[in-house]
């Protein structure tokens, strides 16, 4: 058994119900080997998918068998409503982290808006 990541890309046009049905789907697929989910929601594309500029993303940390990989991409491909999906393997050492906790921990990165603006008075000093 090795430890992955799946992302699911769901078309946007969909209402809030067939996005729980096809987040169902996934689920019912996945359902013994589902570690933690990460329902991240609505989110800009980088480029459009099928028309849109949007889609809805759910990021799933599984343990799955690698035998049974290729059936179950095939099977995922089959659900109505998902646009993309991708699959990632995890090393041992690496740590699945939901979009909120990343975006806070950069958020605690950031130098703070006044201290910006000091450093650039000293610098064009």
């Amino acid at each position: 058994m090795s430890t992955y990541e799946l992302v699911t890309v769901i078309d946007a046009n969909l209402s809030s119900a067939e996005i729980k049905k096809v987040n169902e789907s996934v689920v019912s697929l996945l359902w013994s080997g589902i570690v933690e989910t990460d329902d991240i929601g609505l989110m800009q594309l980088a480029y459009p998918l099928n028309g849109q500029d949007q889609a809805y993303y759910v990021s799933y940390h599984v343990n799955l068998e690698t035998e049974n990989l290729d059936e179950l991409k095939m099977e995922l491909r089959l659900i109505k409503g998902l646009a993309k999906l991708h699959l990632f393997s995890m090393k041992s050492n690496e740590k699945f982290f939901k979009l909120s906790e990343l975006s806070k921990r950069f958020a605690d990165m950031q130098p703070e808006p006044e201290a910006e603006e000091e450093q650039s008075e000293e610098e064009s000093a």
